[in-house]
């Protein structure tokens, strides 16, 4: 991630936990990221006021997640869902959204924070691209 990426996302993190700051009290944020780079961001940024649960291992393949459990009940409780966006996470993430039933999270609005919606793609193919090709 290059600085200027990395300062976009930041910017997009920081919006999002500055909006739900009034939702936060005592207790941490509950947030979601799909990614481990997310999810190091969110606790960057959020320190001690959140909570990070993250879908995807280091030694996973991000477009591949295995759906659990866990993962339904952290989103169903969460208050925030940090997803990389481009259609990384369309095997899984929509699934275990419906199936944790927030609507909160729903892909549009504010507490789903879609990191790629305000960083520019880099390298975007010319020809189209589909899940079979890697």
């Amino acid at each position: 991630m290059t600085m200027r990426r990395g300062a976009c996302a930041s910017s997009v993190v920081i919006g999002a936990l500055a909006a739900l700051a009034s939702v936060a009290s005592a207790q941490s944020l509950r947030v979601v990221a799909s990614t481990p780079d997310l999810g190091s961001l969110v606790q960057a940024i959020g320190g001690d006021q959140v909570a990070v649960t993250v879908l995807a291992k280091s030694t996973e393949d991000p477009h591949f997640v295995e759906a659990k459990p866990s993962y339904v009940k952290a989103l169903s409780q969460a208050e925030l869902y940090v997803s990389n966006g481009m259609e990384m996470e369309l095997g899984y993430a929509p699934e275990l959204l419906n199936a944790a039933r927030n609507p909160k999270l729903r892909s549009g609005n504010a507490r789903s924070v879609d990191a790629t919606v305000v960083i520019p793609p880099l390298d975007v193919p010319l020809v189209p691209v589909d899940r079979s090709m890697g």
